[in-house]
């Protein structure tokens, strides 16, 4: 007799305890385009309980643009807050989708831009289908801009963010440490800096936190967006 406990690849694997979250990677586009597809990315293990979150970052457009809408997996995905702008705009979205390990990552923008930019995080057994906190800071020319986001206890930050001219880049809090899960440069008509942190199940009390993102030398027209959940 065959005994089967778990379907992965294309049905939900069990096999998952606790409240965690996990990164799994980033892709990018220097294409011009309005819609993008990303495809058969690792979303992480088939579970019931998981939910899959993207950071996006874009720019270079011809005029202001924001994130329009997006899939995740075949799942329409809920834009969680979007800046908007002509030179960068960061963006996130999530979607609870419990089956299958990989899948395309669809991003639907207002217009046309220069390049898009996805990051990847899932979390397990979460108890909230929305954010418990959303912050965007967009359109400043400055290098590093700060804004405040209420974090639960015992939940999670995943930020976006990103810069012009930068060579380097970091975001911080107080009291809190962030996990820089990527930092890296692409070249589109510029130089652009991105980072994609987040902040895994903290022990402190529900408090709200000054989040500020620095850019490095030569830093300008910071932007990013994060949320915070339970």
């Amino acid at each position: 007799m065959l005994l089967v406990n778990q379907l992965t690849g294309f049905g939900v694997e069990e096999g998952v305890s606790g409240i965690f979250s996990e990164w799994k990677g980033y892709d990018s586009s220097t294409t011009d385009l309005t819609t993008y597809t990303f495809s058969a990315k690792n979303i992480g293990r088939p579970h019931a309980s998981r939910r899959v979150h993207v950071g996006v970052s874009c720019g270079n457009a011809g005029g202001s643009r924001s994130l329009s809408s997006g899939t995740i997996g075949g799942v329409s995905a809920t834009v969680h807050g979007s800046g908007s702008g002509a030179t960068n705009f960061a963006a996130l979205m999530s979607a609870a989708v419990p089956n299958n390990s990989t899948g395309d990552i669809v991003v639907t923008l207002s217009g046309p831009v220069g390049f898009c930019i996805i990051g990847v995080w899932i979390t397990y057994n979460t108890v909230n289908s929305s954010p418990f906190a959303t912050v965007i800071e967009t359109g400043s020319t400055s290098g590093t801009r700060s804004n405040t986001l209420n974090i639960p206890s015992n939940g999670f930050v995943f930020i976006v963010s990103n810069w012009q001219g930068a060579t380097s880049g970091a975001v911080t809090a107080s009291g809190v440490t962030f996990i820089e899960d990527a930092e890296f440069t692409i070249a589109d008509s510029g130089t652009d800096r991105f980072v994609f942190a987040r902040i895994d199940y903290p022990t402190v009390a529900a408090t709200a936190k000054s989040i500020t993102a620095t850019g490095g030398a030569g830093a300008s027209d910071c932007d990013f967006a994060g949320t915070s959940w339970s």
